[in-house]
This record gives structure tokens, C-alpha cells and sequence, in this order.
């Protein structure tokens, strides 16, 4: 049986990883509307190489 605070342990370094990235991503629904960024992400795509 794991004690729960050594799974909060071991689930803190990918939360501070990640809350980064997902407040991002948030911001720019916020800024711009999902679908906005949704066609901001296909254009970025379609224009690879």
C-alpha cells in the first residue's frame, strides 16, 4: 500500500513540468478563442516541410 504523501511527492515534479504548458494553453483560448487557436494550429502545421 503507498502512503499518500509519498504519491503527492512523486506527482509534484510533473505538475510543476506541466502547469507551464497548460496555463499557456489557456491563455491563448482566452486571448483568442478555441477556435481561433485551433486554425492557428492547422496553418503552423500545414506549413511544415
Amino acid at each position: 500500500m503507498l502512503w499518500l504523501p509519498t504519491v503527492f511527492c512523486q506527482m509534484r515534479p510533473v505538475s510543476r513540468v506541466l502547469t507551464p504548458h497548460l496555463t499557456r494553453a489557456y491563455a491563448k483560448d482566452v486571448k483568442f478563442g478555441a477556435d481561433a487557436r485551433a486554425l492557428m494550429l492547422q496553418g503552423w502545421k500545414s506549413g511544415e516541410v
